[in-house]
């Protein structure tokens, strides 16, 4: 008996520091910095596609200008709502000229190791995902 509530105890523990780190890493109050997010993605790019100096600087402008566009889309919806129909086809439409500009700047290697990262990104081959990989059903026909 003693030993199962010592490792009940241990569990409770370790997942509080879990919580509590996680909480730690989120930006505290307010929306999420564009600025952030894009140099964010850009370094991951750069060290995941291995960018040279002058991919890195043609694709900052891009990444920086999509994190604001979807900034501002953000802004428009409902607090706690999920998107609209309306909305996340436009956020689709965003995401897709993006990587279309970001596919002309990379190499054929790197467009292939940029496309794992998008598929890893929506959680796995086909998947959708997105932030905190939440899949969300079907939309009704």
């Amino acid at each position: 008996m003693k030993r199962n509530a010592m490792k009940t105890a241990a569990a409770t523990a370790v997942l509080m520091l879990c919580t509590a780190a996680a909480s730690l890493a989120q930006p505290q109050g307010g929306p999420p910095d564009p600025e952030a997010m894009a140099e964010r993605q850009i370094g991951q790019m750069k060290e995941r596609l291995k960018l040279t100096k002058d991919q890195e600087k043609q694709l900052k402008p891009i990444i920086m200008d999509n994190a604001k566009a979807m900034m501002k889309m953000r802004e428009k919806m409902t607090q706690g709502e999920p998107p609209s129909d309306e909305a996340r086809a436009e956020m689709m439409k965003n995401r897709e000229a993006m990587n279309a500009k970001v596919n002309a700047i990379l190499t054929d290697d790197q467009k292939k190791e940029y496309e794992k990262m998008l598929s890893e990104r929506r959680g796995g081959p086909g998947g959708q995902g997105g932030q905190g990989g939440r899949k969300r059903p079907p939309a009704e026909k």
